[in-house]
């Protein structure tokens, strides 16, 4: 393509893109809830290879068929991707019989490519490509040829139509399609799964009647759960288990549901950067969803005492209910400073731990830990770490009615055991910011820090400061200050 500004008359152009119905990625030509697949057929003798990608969001999988009736079962993976284009090869476009059918069942735009372009070359196919199973783990895949040659034909015909490095196409998942219930599709148009029988609309579908997705990616994700039944026992359970998890906590799934509607559709966006036509209002919703899912804001859950502080945290693949904060170690004693009597000041000695401005703590205050070990000593927030679990390790109930005549009695215990309790009161009325200024059990004599002698005077020896402040019993408790 010829530069403007430095061409003389007529401005050269070339084609830098070329759209397809497989290939399109604007939004406003999509279904947010719904993939665009573009998907290859590589038919080699009775058997064949199949590969579909979403080039908008960098969804790619690939399967080899070799079953009793393989046309048959070639036809329903086109049923369960439903793609606007199809990609075959010479012997593939050359049995019009098969060919005639797939145009009269799914009406889909198809194209030929030459041979060539299908090769099974798989040193560059894994030298470009991470190459997994469905469960992330990388594969052999020296004896898979059907699939290699399904995928090289679609990634070449992607590559020379889109003309541009897709880098979001990253991975390719090789799925085995017996892992799934069978569903031909007769079955499929009959069940209305996703679309109606009659007008093909999503409403009064299984789809429309279970998507409460939040997000686009979630939507996306629900279709294909609906169109992949699982067979395998122990997926099935997991995913039973964690739908129960949300189920029995509407708190949690409000949460979580809040948090999901500020998430943006990330896997477009990244396809729209990778393409290269990306403007600042998709890269600030990308940067805004990844701070969503990554970042603080959904790291920790606030609660307001009083004060503004963290003191749950939810992260990936962890436990729920963890309170987070710091480690207390007790309260800064007398010995832990340098006194000048001249100007009656303590100076925190080197080697201590302290938060906020050293200058400012004085024996008393809380003493938190340094978690990460940091050489300054200085509290930050690389200090806090999970200090308790509010969700017992075990809880019941006993319920009972009795009766007597014209009377009765109802009696209904609960029990839980192995949780962690968060004292909001306490962390209140003992933050650090009240310098000593503790009220309730922490104000007692034998556990608080004492400043004025029986006099009520404020007494600045650190020797009798220490010595009426010998007998506190307070001692470290990670729970004391989150």
């Amino acid at each position: 393509m010829e530069d403007p500004k430095q061409a003389k008359g007529i401005v050269k152009r070339e084609v830098i893109r070329v759209v397809t119905p497989g290939t399109v990625i604007e939004s406003n030509l999509l279904d947010e809830k719904k993939n665009n697949y573009i998907m290859s057929v590589y038919k080699s003798g009775i058997y064949f290879g199949i590969a579909v990608c979403d080039v908008s969001t960098g969804d790619f999988r690939a399967t080899q068929i070799k079953e009793t009736n393989n046309f048959s079962a070639a036809l329903d993976e086109i049923s369960r991707y439903s793609p606007a284009e199809i990609v075959v090869n010479n012997l593939m476009y050359d049995t019009t019989e098969e060919i005639a059918k797939i145009r009269e069942r799914f009406q889909i735009y198809i194209s030929k490519q030459e041979d060539n372009k299908f090769s099974n070359n798989v040193e560059e196919l894994t030298s470009k490509y991470n190459v997994v199973d469905e469960s992330e783990n990388k594969i052999e895949i020296n004896d898979k040829t059907l699939c290699i040659c399904a995928i090289n034909g679609l990634l070449t015909y992607i590559l020379e139509t889109q003309k541009t490095n897709l880098d979001h196409i990253n991975k390719i998942i090789l799925y085995n399609n017996t892992k799934y219930m069978c569903l031909d599709i007769n079955a499929r148009r009959n069940l209305e799964l996703t679309e109606k029988l009659r007008d093909k609309s999503k409403k009064g579908t299984l789809l429309w009647v279970l998507d409460k997705t939040s997000t686009s990616m979630g939507g996306r994700r629900l279709r294909r759960w609906i169109n992949d039944p699982l067979l395998d026992i122990e997926k099935i359970n997991k995913r039973l288990n964690s739908v129960k998890e949300l189920k029995d906590n509407p708190i949690l799934r409000g949460d979580i549901a809040d948090l999901l509607k500020k998430v943006y559709d990330i896997e477009r966006l990244v396809g729209k950067i990778s393409y290269g036509n990306a403007n600042a209002r998709d890269l600030i919703s990308l940067k805004n969803s990844v701070k969503q899912l990554t970042g603080e804001e959904v790291q920790l859950w606030e609660a307001n005492f009083g004060y503004s502080q963290n003191t749950h945290i939810i992260g990936i693949n962890q436990p729920l209910g963890q309170m987070y904060g710091y480690i207390t170690e007790g309260l800064y004693q007398v010995s832990d400073f340098d006194y000048d009597a001249t100007t009656q000041t303590y100076t925190l000695k080197d080697g201590i731990p302290y938060a906020g401005d050293k200058a400012n703590v004085k024996p008393g205050m809380w003493k938190f830990k340094n978690v990460d070990g940091s050489e300054d000593n200085k509290i930050t927030e690389e200090d806090k770490t999970v200090i308790g679990n509010a969700y017992p390790k075990f809880y019941g109930g006993i319920n009972n009615t009795f009766t007597y005549k014209d009377f009765d009695l109802s009696i209904f215990l609960t029990y839980s055991f192995g949780n962690d309790v968060l004292n909001a009161t306490k962390l209140t009325n003992t933050k650090t910011a009240l310098q000593n200024k503790n009220v309730l059990a922490a104000a007692d004599s034998h556990n608080r820090w004492v400043l004025v002698n029986k006099s009520g005077e404020l007494i600045t020896d650190p020797q009798e400061m220490a010595e009426i402040n010998s007998c506190l019993l307070y001692t470290s408790d990670a729970a004391d200050e989150l």
